[in-house]
């Protein structure tokens, strides 16, 4: 592991577990780790923050 990565616990739903390792093997990532940190990376980066946590999406509400 790099010297920067921590490991975190996170609770997820079964289909986004699935969904994220969906995504690596699609992608030939290491796991669904990479998948998330993509995903990180990309709404640091070039994410609209507003359009990310503004917006309300839940399919389980």
């Amino acid at each position: 592991m790099e010297k920067n990565k921590r490991v975190v616990s996170l609770a997820l739903e079964a289909d986004q577990q699935q969904w994220l390792e969906d995504m690596a093997s699609k992608y030939k990532l290491s796991d669904a780790s990479k998948a998330a940190r993509v995903l990180l990376d990309y709404a640091r980066i070039d994410g609209d923050e507003a359009e990310i946590f503004e917006k309300i999406r839940c399919p389980r509400c």
